[in-house]
């Protein structure tokens, strides 16, 4: 991580402090642009549910600052529980629960009441409501929306995750009071592994899903 930053002079980055496992792990992480970016307030959630959240997210205040406009929100990054399965997927649901009770919460306690939760879901979107770990969030469209929401219309094209099962799991979930700032905005699945051939080997096996605000 810092290797990367090292060729990347404009930027700085971050990861998250947790260590769940003995030797290599993975973490979360964000890079910013330092001219124009400001990180603040960072902190790990749920760090003592490892059945939800074996991975805690990581959440940061993100203000932005460009030709005399500001553009701030909180940002959470998650990792959420891998492998399919009943139990894993039970993990995943709770996860998504306790996420969403958490932000229902903030939202109504913050001043700004701005939130993007980005990361590897685990899961798809498109599954049926009995079987849908996100249905809390899709029960309530008045104050929550997906932005990833879009690729569904082409899975088999669009798909985030490009090992055997070629499917959606990595979403981008935007609070009620966010869409006003994501207004001409779009979102594009990055296709890396199409111009690296060997993204998937050295890189991931997921692709980066990216996301533009025309705030500025």
């Amino acid at each position: 991580f810092r290797r990367l930053l090292s060729f990347l002079p404009a930027y700085d980055g971050i990861y998250s402090d947790d260590q769940y496992s003995p030797g290599e792990y993975q973490k979360t992480g964000i890079i910013f642009n330092k001219e124009m970016i400001t990180i603040s307030g960072k902190k790990m959630l749920f760090s003592d549910d490892s059945y939800s959240f074996p991975r805690p997210p990581l959440q940061v205040y993100i203000q932005a600052f460009r030709n005399q406009k500001w553009f701030d929100f909180t940002l959470i990054v998650l990792h959420l529980k891998a492998l399919g399965g009943e139990e894993n997927e039970a993990r995943r649901r709770s996860a998504c629960e306790k996420l969403k009770n958490y932000l229902d919460l903030e939202i109504t306690n913050s001043a700004d009441q701005d939130y993007m939760v980005i990361g590897d879901w685990n899961d798809e979107l498109s599954d049926p409501s009995a079987d849908n770990i996100f249905q809390v969030f899709l029960n309530d469209p008045l104050n929550y929306s997906f932005l990833t929401q879009i690729l569904l219309n082409d899975p088999a094209v669009n798909a985030t995750y490009i090992g055997s099962f070629n499917s959606i799991i990595d979403h981008i979930l935007i609070s009620k009071d966010l869409e006003s700032e994501y207004t001409n905005g779009y979102l594009q699945l990055i296709k890396a592994d199409q111009f690296f051939s060997a993204y998937t080997y050295e890189v991931s096996d997921h692709r980066p899903v990216g996301v533009k605000f025309f705030v500025f």
